[in-house]
């Protein structure tokens, strides 16, 4: 099985997903929840517009 992984630059929050459009959606959803000010420099007060990575695969592991 083919998986693909996302690893927080800020934080060092895993995940592996089991395709590239859920991890990297996952990478932009750890970041507006998990870290709001870097989310805020970057996007500014917008939303993500890609959809939760659940709608886009699953989730293997976290750490």
């Amino acid at each position: 099985m083919d998986f693909t992984t996302f690893t927080c630059q800020f934080c060092a929050e895993h995940q592996e997903w089991d395709t590239r459009e859920a991890a990297d959606s996952a990478a932009v959803w750890h970041l507006f929840d998990a870290h709001p000010l870097h989310w805020a420099a970057i996007a500014g007060a917008n939303y993500p517009v890609d959809p939760p990575p659940n709608r886009l695969g699953n989730q293997l592991v976290t750490s």
